[in-house]
């Protein structure tokens, strides 16, 4: 039950997003036709400009939207967009619509094939789970370095890329990819005694990346999938709560010095932290930076808005409906 509380909660991660109330429910589908969507149904990463880019991530985000809200003529639908404009080859997902595109994302493939595993069960579509077999089946024939997977891997040069990033191995990474373990093992390796975790790992040199500055929804996400193979992270869990107790916790910080290196904050940052304190058994804490994550979104201007953040908002909504009837 624990990992999969966890799957849930890694694929409803939150985002920053300004409230957009119609009739007392928020019309997801309506906005994104609306704000995010172009003539030929694809979705962009910002409202209203038409222009900014066209990914695989945010096709996958909106796809596990509809199957948790069991939507299944939306689904299909953008079943059909990715299989039309994305899918090379009939086997390899582009990470984003551009003229010479030849790498996938894994944490994107995962989560496409997550939620064509789903919806092959809720909507009885066994077409999904061939697809999502055919998928997963590329991924691990060719995206693999030294037995780890990897980022991505480029299929003009049948080349798999040299690092796995440490957010990527989630409970739906590990659970779909076979042959997994030894990449699921970089998480217990690390050392809990310091506050922040390295982003990567290099499968060639097999050593640790760290970056000089820090992304909390990149540390958060480490820290989730630590717990989900029972792995305390003793150094963060305090270093995080004193920063809740001080009233912020904002979203980069200096690897080093661990003070912030930017002054905004992020319904996504808080959305995972209340996600993490849910995880190790810290409920009160939890609702109560849920409860400070609502009133922050609602200040929050929409024009801005990545379709990334939109759509996570969304997903954290539709989990914490799930959780509290």
């Amino acid at each position: 039950m624990k990992r999969i509380a966890l799957l849930l909660i890694i694929l409803c991660i939150g985002g920053v997003i300004v409230i957009m109330l119609f009739d007392g429910q928020t019309d997801v589908k309506k906005i994104i036709k609306e704000r995010y969507t172009n003539q030929q149904g694809l979705i962009h990463a910002y409202p209203d400009q038409t222009n900014s880019e066209y990914l695989s991530e945010s096709i996958g985000l909106y796809m596990e939207y509809l199957v948790n809200t069991k939507q299944e003529d939306a689904f299909e639908k953008q079943v059909d967009h990715l299989k039309a404009s994305f899918i090379k080859d009939g086997t390899y997902i582009k990470w984003r619509l551009k003229d010479g595109e030849t790498t996938n994302a894994i944490i994107d493939d995962v989560r496409i094939i997550a939620s064509l595993k789903k919806a092959a069960e809720i909507f009885d579509q066994q077409a999904y789970r061939k697809l999502a077999v055919k998928l997963t089946q590329s991924i691990s024939q060719t995206q693999t370095r030294n037995g780890y997977y990897v980022d991505y891997y480029d299929w003009s040069f049948e080349d798999p890329g040299d690092q796995i990033t440490l957010s990527y191995i989630t409970p739906a990474f590990c659970d779909i990819l076979p042959d997994s373990e030894k990449t699921e093992r970089l998480l217990s390796s690390l050392d809990e005694g310091t506050v922040f975790f390295p982003e990567s790992f290099n499968v060639t040199t097999e050593a640790y990346n760290k970056n000089a500055e820090v992304h909390m929804v990149d540390q958060l996400l480490i820290a989730l999938n630590r717990e989900n193979q029972g792995l305390p992270s003793p150094a963060f869990r305090q270093w995080l709560t004193d920063q809740w107790n001080q009233g912020t916790i904002y979203g980069r910080y200096d690897r080093k010095r661990l003070e912030p290196t930017a002054s905004h904050e992020s319904v996504a940052v808080y959305a995972l932290a209340a996600f993490y304190y849910q995880q190790i058994g810290e409920q009160d804490r939890a609702e109560d930076i849920i409860t400070y994550s609502e009133t922050l979104y609602r200040e929050m201007r929409d024009e801005e808005l990545h379709f990334f953040d939109f759509i996570h908002y969304h997903l954290s909504n539709e989990y914490i409906k799930r959780r509290n009837p």
